[in-house]
């Protein structure tokens, strides 16, 4: 380490951010990847609000993506507003703040322990360890570097405290900065406790007393009193977290996976973050939890070295402080994160680290020195060694950020280093969605439901890109998996209706289109508007016979905004089936006017311009030009649109044009198998009574 006497904690200072600058500057030119960074920040609704009162209360008031971050959520906002779509802008934001903490976590070190080169050398291990790399060059874990830089100041507000413990306002400084450090990420929730480590070292603020004493001690129980509105903000802060998460479905991996699983996948993950702690190589921002389970060699690894490791630090717990507080730091934080409480499908990931790790540090910092002595030759020696171990750290961080370059670099790396991982098959699909590389997408969205079929996100996903490339019916089969899976799925609830409504199924497509219009509010996304929905709705409902519920339907898609004329047309047909003729020739003229060519509706406003009983609609003259365009247009030759000019000849009083062509159309529809037509067309041409033609 480098000896307290050859460099002042300023010139430290400088050091230390100077390498953090050095490894972490590259960022200022890197992208947004698909892994949470769209739905965080390109994506989130809330940032397209910009800086106003909207926004600001969404942010407290409302959860967003299976999280409670509001301190989080406002930072990005103001990156929103100074950055916009540049994703450099937000990651520089992000290394300003973990520097600071890097800073500030020297500094409250070493004031409290009064060595500024071991301090040092934690602080470096902190600023440009390889795992703490995801913490940084992400965008969406600004609430990592936002938290770390909380909690720095929560460890330098106690400190303060320590050397006043009566002060009110001291106790609040610390009370305010651990909340906000909450407010960014409720990860801080051990805190209290490790600030009861704190007291015993280096603190000193528990006595000479042996650990075992210690729960018995009255210093023990007044340190312990002082924390307690801190514990209760952390109380409420577990609880809200829980909440949201249970709520938002974030933990409905862990509820499908047993207790004894948990826990061996945590016990294995303790071995893997050991060991990484010490050989940081392969690391990745997604780790699949295993499909045979977790590896029972890891676990038994995990669980003695946790074993064993706290039995010794606890025996030396009086000669050593340093490494009990340091073991338990490390362990401690690590809890709420380990996942005996399972939140997503990851088994384990680098940013869980990013504050847990700096106990370790610790443990290392004053443990080699005691360990190896003071000789002259170890007190040359150990300098050089922590500077050498700093530099290969800060050389494998550089490599790693480079790795966060985009998505692309990213994943394929994530590939190359990890097993069967589903996420970084999503992450590359959607990417190359993007980019318009739909058979490369393809390829990886195949592979990533392949590996995890219950994923019912990617299975949408998968679906809406076949859809996108011609292939519906493997569009539709792979929404059917998702709706097995999640039932409740809005998006793919709409887009298997509205694909079973363009496949001509309109009674298949019936209940899955009413079942997306139900889950409107809790679910909104989807490819598809609901208006397009809404018609499609009303459109199937009308195809079954079922006229009166078809018309809210189409009502409720014209308000939505869909003001086409398919819309204009399904209404007319609504209204004339209803005997409102005036409403059918309003929504048949307004469909004409967005599409002249539309022939449909040309043919039913001339049905009810030459039908109506109501004389100020009825126009023959207009009826016949209408009534032939359609037939004049259409291909091949439509018998119900012949039947319509028919009666509008009739009820111009060309009754021998009206003949000739009910004769033809009567002939049209026998020849193509609808002699039920046939047989009404005849019947009307019988007596050329325009009402014979109403109720068609």
């Amino acid at each position: 380490m480098l000896r307290p006497m050859t460099a002042s904690r300023g010139g430290l200072a400088l050091l230390l951010l100077l390498l953090t600058v050095a490894v972490f500057a590259q960022v200022r030119s890197h992208d947004f990847v698909s892994y949470d960074d769209f739905a965080y920040v390109v994506e989130n609704p809330i940032l397209a609000l910009g800086l106003g009162r909207e926004a600001l209360a969404r942010i407290w008031l409302e959860p967003y993506l299976a999280n409670w971050i509001p301190l989080t959520s406002l930072s990005l906002l103001l990156g929103h507003a100074l950055h916009g779509p540049r994703a450099g802008g937000y990651l520089l934001g992000n290394l300003a703040l973990h520097a600071a903490a890097t800073l500030l976590l020297f500094f409250t070190l070493a004031r409290m322990t009064r060595r500024n080169g071991r301090s040092a050398f934690v602080a470096a291990v902190f600023a440009v360890h390889p795992l703490h790399v995801e913490s940084v060059a992400w965008v969406s874990e600004r609430k990592d570097v936002l938290s770390g830089l909380f909690f720095m100041l929560t460890l330098a507000a106690y400190a303060r405290l320590a050397d006043a413990p009566g002060s009110v306002l001291r106790q609040a400084a610390v009370a305010l900065c651990f909340a906000l450090g909450l407010l960014a990420k409720p990860m801080l929730v051990t805190v209290p406790c490790l600030l009861l480590l704190l007291d015993f070292w280096p603190l000193g603020r528990l006595g000479e007393a042996a650990p075992q004493r210690l729960l018995s001690g009255r210093r023990l129980r007044a340190c312990a009193l002082e924390k307690l509105p801190l514990f209760c903000l952390a109380a409420l802060s577990a609880v809200v977290t829980y909440v949201v998460q249970h709520g938002s479905g974030a933990m409905e991996f862990a509820e499908e996976l047993p207790l004894l699983p948990r826990l061996g996948n945590a016990l294995a993950s303790f071995a893997v973050y050991l060991g990484k702690a010490f050989w940081p190589t392969e690391l990745a921002p997604f780790y699949p939890f295993p499909r045979e389970g977790p590896s029972p060699l890891l676990a038994v690894i995990g669980a003695a070295a946790l074993t064993l490791i706290t039995a010794a630090a606890l025996r030396l717990a009086r000669r050593a402080p340093y490494l009990v507080v340091g073991w338990l730091w490390f362990v401690g934080m690590l809890v709420p994160v380990i996942g005996l409480v399972q939140v997503g499908m990851q088994a384990r990931a680098d940013r869980y680290l990013y504050l847990p790790l700096i106990g370790l540090s610790i443990a290392v910092a004053w443990g080699v020195p005691d360990l190896l002595g003071q000789g002259r030759g170890v007190r040359r020696l150990l300098p050089a060694a922590a500077c050498g171990a700093i530099a290969a750290l800060a050389g494998a961080a550089w490599l790693q950020v480079a790795v966060w370059r985009d998505t692309i670099t990213l994943f394929e790396h994530t590939l190359a280093v990890t097993r069967d991982n589903f996420v970084a098959h999503h992450a590359l699909a959607t990417s190359y969605t993007r980019l318009g590389r739909l058979p490369e997408a393809r390829a990886h969205f195949e592979e990533a439901v392949l590996l995890k079929p219950s994923w019912a996100a990617a299975q949408v996903e998968l679906a809406a890109l076949l859809d996108r490339l011609g292939e519906p019916e493997g569009a539709i089969a792979h929404y059917q998996q998702a709706l097995r899976e999640k039932p409740e799925h809005a998006a793919a609830q709409g887009n298997l209706g509205l694909l079973l409504f363009h496949a001509g199924r309109p009674a298949d497509a019936i209940p899955h289109l009413e079942k997306a219009l139900s889950l409107r509010e809790g679910d909104p996304g989807g490819d598809r508007t609901w208006a397009q929905i809404a018609y499609a709705l009303g459109f199937a409902l009308l195809q079954t016979g079922r006229v009166a519920d078809a018309a809210p339907r189409l009502e409720q898609a014209l308000a939505g905004g869909a003001d086409t004329a398919a819309v204009h047309q399904a209404l007319a047909v609504v209204s004339l089936a209803a005997g409102r003729d005036a409403e059918a020739v309003a929504h048949g003229r307004a469909a004409l006017e967005r599409d002249p060519r539309l022939l449909s509706a040309a043919n039913n406003l001339a049905w009810v311009l030459a039908t109506s009983r109501d004389p100020s609609l009825r126009d023959p003259a207009e009826a016949i030009q209408l009534a032939e365009l359609a037939v004049r247009e259409s291909e091949p030759e439509n018998p119900g649109f012949l039947d319509t000019l028919a009666v509008s000849y009739a009820a111009a009083g060309r009754l021998a044009d009206a003949r000739r062509t009910a004769q033809r159309a009567a002939e049209l529809a026998a020849a193509r198998g609808d002699p039920e037509l046939a047989r009404q067309i005849r019947a009307r041409a019988a007596g050329w009574g325009p009402e014979g033609a109403r109720g068609r």
